[in-house]
């Protein structure tokens, strides 16, 4: 479990949200382009991850056990495919991870079985392995900066840190949350968690201190998956006809997701106070 935290850290913490909620006034998303179905099979939207150039989007027949499935790489200005690998075997695909440092893109089954991670090359999206951890996750992301990786539990208000190898090795306890939940992506410095019903955000800090709700004003829709390139976030959504998606766009400081030096602070100096 997580460690205990400091008073004055918490207290710092909650200052840093109050600025951030304020920057929140005037959210505003511009949509970017549609998710068109590969075909009348691959029409609903899952999962999705940018790799910091590109945005991958898997697309399904909406199966959750013996999907047909296909990864589409787009460029986000426009959400032009440039590249569609097909034929292949993963669940439901709820979520999809980029690893930097080993051109990985993962995949997150979700169900049947959410405890297996289909890992793909991304040059050519052969499958290299397919690794089972010791708890079902919904999401993932990866830090570059730690070479580690965030799962959200499925079934739980709880998301994990696990190592390069997936081995867990912390656990946090979130808010309780009745909303769906749908993927993680790391942004700055905050976990950010997408939740669908209520359409919103829920930010994190990496050592389980909650920040702050987004709202994510997209009512017509049902948000599927957050990313980010640079200073842009992207929401990918299912129309809710499920006949494909498409995909929107927010600026970083229009939500408040600011990195800890933006707002002159160092993270080595606020690990100092626990």
């Amino acid at each position: 479990m997580k460690k205990k935290t400091s008073l004055l850290k918490r207290l710092v913490l909650a200052a840093l949200a109050a600025v951030m909620a304020f920057s929140l006034v005037g959210c505003s998303a511009q949509r970017v382009g549609s998710i068109l179905p590969v075909s009348l099979v691959y029409r609903y939207v899952q999962g999705g991850c940018s790799d910091g150039q590109y945005i991958y989007v898997a697309l399904n027949d909406g199966k959750k056990a013996d999907s047909k499935s296909v990864i589409i790489k787009c460029n986000p200005s426009n959400m032009r495919v440039v590249a569609t690998y097909k034929n292949l075997k993963f669940g439901h695909g709820n979520d999809l991870c980029f690893n930097t440092s080993t051109n990985e893109l993962i995949v997150v089954n979700s169900s049947p079985d959410g405890r297996l991670l289909n890992i793909y090359d991304a040059s050519n999206m052969s499958l290299k392995e397919v690794v089972t951890l010791s708890k079902s996750v919904h999401g993932l992301t990866y830090d570059a900066d730690q070479d580690c990786y965030y799962g959200a539990v499925s079934g739980a208000t709880q998301f994990v840190k696990l190592d390069a190898d997936f081995n867990i090795v912390e656990t946090y306890a979130m808010q309780p949350c009745d909303d769906t939940k749908q993927n993680l992506d790391l942004i700055g410095d905050y976990l950010c968690f997408l939740r669908y019903d209520d359409n919103l955000i829920e930010v994190y800090t990496k050592d389980g201190e909650f920040v702050k709700n987004v709202d994510v004003p997209l009512d017509a829709y049902e948000p599927e998956f957050v990313c980010h390139i640079g200073d842009t976030v992207y929401i990918g959504c299912n129309l809710l006809t499920y006949t494909g998606g498409c995909v929107y766009k927010m600026d970083i400081s229009s939500i408040g997701m600011k990195t800890l030096a933006q707002y002159g602070i160092d993270a080595e100096d606020l690990e100092a106070l626990d």
